[in-house]
């Protein structure tokens, strides 16, 4: 099975919705996003949009990365250190 990137559909509908933050996060996330599918361990990644019926903080997007039965979360924000975040997903963080 390929690895799947679930990004929250209702999140990033609620997080695009406030004036000021909604293009920071449309550009985090496509930034992520391109992060993840440059790295050779997630060769076939499949995103998809869906929503995670989790309580989400507020202005946060739920991004989660299944890869071999492993599931990692994290709440996106726009001041993210984003090779920190792909790092964190792909299981690759260091510390």
């Amino acid at each position: 099975m390929p690895p799947t990137l679930t990004i929250c559909a209702d999140c990033e509908r609620t997080a695009l919705r406030r004036p000021r933050q909604g293009k920071a996060m449309t550009e985090a996330l496509a930034c992520l996003t391109r992060l993840l599918l440059a790295r050779k361990r997630l060769q076939g990644l499949v995103v998809l949009r869906e929503s995670c019926l989790q309580n989400c903080p507020m202005g946060k997007i739920c991004v989660a990365l299944q890869r071999g039965g492993q599931d990692t979360r994290h709440h996106l924000d726009a001041k993210d250190d984003l090779k920190a975040v792909a790092a964190k997903l792909a299981g690759t963080a260091k510390g």
